[in-house]
């Protein structure tokens, strides 16, 4: 056991705090904490004191070789460890609250509810657990031993839970803060009447500078390595929003060489990602136990969040901008022209009429030709009306495979620069418009709808004559039955004459 080590179990097995042990031996509690965190070496008067105050020789005391309870009396118990700790971890924090500055407990605080956070957010692999457990149970048990199997499991995980919770917020403000404070080679004193010797002497320079509590011990290795895992695993989530982000930054520099300008988007973006990158950091110094530069952090957030809002005010004024249609845009559509010789008895196929959007467009010059055009999207398939006798219908001709999505981007970032937007997905599919002189359409009209109604009236026919077919054929089924049940009733008789000869 080394000399702190023993220092600090002797003066807490005397129930001595730091202040008073200072005060006999006459140097100040830094120096007490320092001797006990192993960062300095007491002069050898005040070993020869120490020895004094607690009844041990200097061999004892300053030999690592000599266990404590070789000299300290009986071995303390665990209980008796455990509430000294907390004893001195109440006291300690009594101590920090007392002495910080506002800026140091305002920092304690918010550093305190972010680890909160956390750990609610860590609430959810319990929940998770709990629904297992009750899977588990639920597919071998039911009734009241379900309910109470599953209420007392759920009771442990709320119990292991929240008390992980509670030693781990202890634990992070102990070594994040108390230990701090306590080892700060430039904390300062109110006290005056004592100095720190200035003989004394540095006995390990690269050791931690952070002391455990016995309470903390035992599990301490454990705890950190899970809270390490839940840490990394809440990066995962933040490390690809930041390559999706870096993705978006990229896409908005590449609109702005092609002379679309959105400051608002792209300041947004460079916000986000700095918090990403603060997120991150964070969880990487806490991962690999590196210093955290709070300060730095702090800034960086808050000058984030206010370019976010500047962001979004921008983003409001430069929407205003643009002009929205909900339709096609007219560099996506394509439209092909024919014309044919009028006839007066030339009509529109019922399928035109049924699954396309037809117009009719009045040209009196046309009084012995009719124009037609198909307009559809460039990307999708397109057709050709075709005439066939008086019959006009369309036919599918090849997509052009030359108009690709780098043409439709092309597109969208012209009109971007002019300042319209139109609904990109919106699909109206085919417009046939047919133009001609008025009398020309009101007679291709007509010739449509009775060319139609003939066809529905054929198409009633054909249904009239398959329901005829099937009554036919239902009217013999029943003739066969009807002739099997006169069989049968024979049959019937026959045997009730049987039955009356034998009876008599």
């Amino acid at each position: 056991m080394n000399f702190n080590e023993k220092l600090q179990k002797l003066r807490k097995e005397k129930k001595y705090s730091q202040e008073e042990l200072a005060d006999m031996l006459d140097v100040t509690r830094q120096s007490v904490s320092k001797w006990e965190s192993g960062q300095t070496y007491p002069e050898m008067d005040k070993l020869l004191a120490i020895c004094k105050i607690f009844g041990c020789t200097l061999e004892e005391l300053t030999n690592d070789t000599i266990k404590l309870n070789e000299f300290a009396g009986e071995k303390k118990s665990k209980v008796s460890d455990i509430a000294s700790s907390v004893e001195e971890f109440i006291e300690k924090t009594y101590h920090y609250f007392t002495g910080s500055t506002f800026k140091d407990i305002l920092k304690c605080l918010i550093i305190m509810f972010v680890v909160y956070l956390f750990l609610c957010l860590c609430k959810y692999p319990f929940d998770a657990l709990k629904g297992g457990l009750y899977n588990f149970f639920n597919s071998f048990m039911d009734g009241k031993v379900l309910n109470f199997c599953y209420s007392f499991f759920n009771l442990i995980i709320n119990i292991l839970y929240y008390s992980l919770k509670l030693f781990v917020l202890a634990y992070v403000f102990k070594i994040g803060f108390l230990d701090k404070k306590e080892i700060n080679p430039n904390e300062t004193t109110q006290e005056t009447k004592k100095e720190d010797t200035p003989d004394e002497k540095q006995a390990i320079t690269n050791t931690k500078t952070q002391k455990r509590y016995s309470i903390f011990d035992a599990l301490v290795g454990i705890v950190m390595f899970f809270i390490k895992m839940f840490f990394l695993i809440g990066a995962i989530p933040l490390i690809c929003s930041f390559i999706f982000f870096i993705f978006a930054l990229i896409i908005v520099i590449y609109f702005m060489f092609r002379g679309v300008f959105f400051f608002s988007i792209f300041i947004g973006l460079i916000s986000v990602i700095m918090l990403n990158e603060i997120a991150l950091e964070f969880i990487y110094n806490f991962i690999f136990d590196r210093s955290q530069c709070f300060k730095r952090m702090l800034i960086t957030i808050i000058a984030s969040l206010a370019f976010i809002g500047v962001a979004g005010g921008l983003f409001v004024i430069e929407c205003s901008k643009y002009t929205y249609h909900n339709e096609e845009s007219a560099d996506l559509l394509i439209s092909n022209n024919y014309s044919y010789g009028y006839n007066g008895k030339m009509y529109l196929d019922s399928d035109i009429l049924n699954y396309y959007n037809v117009s009719y467009e009045v040209d009196d010059s046309l009084s012995d030709e009719v124009n037609v055009k198909v307009i559809n999207s460039k990307y999708r398939t397109s057709y050709d009306v075709k005439l066939d006798g008086s019959k006009l219908y369309l036919s599918v001709l090849q997509s052009d495979d030359s108009f690709s999505f780098s043409d439709i981007f092309d597109v969208f970032v012209k009109d971007l620069k002019n300042k319209v937007v139109y609904n990109y997905t919106l699909d109206d599919g085919v417009r046939i418009v047919v133009t001609s002189s008025e009398k020309n359409i009101s007679t291709i009209k007509k010739n449509s709808e009775t060319k139609q109604k003939d066809e529905e009236k054929e198409i009633n026919n054909q249904d009239i004559y398959d329901y005829k077919k099937k009554i036919s054929e239902l009217e013999s089924q029943v003739d066969e039955l009807e002739i099997n049940n006169r069989e049968l009733s024979d049959k019937i008789d026959d045997y009730k004459r049987k039955i009356s000869a034998l009876s008599e």
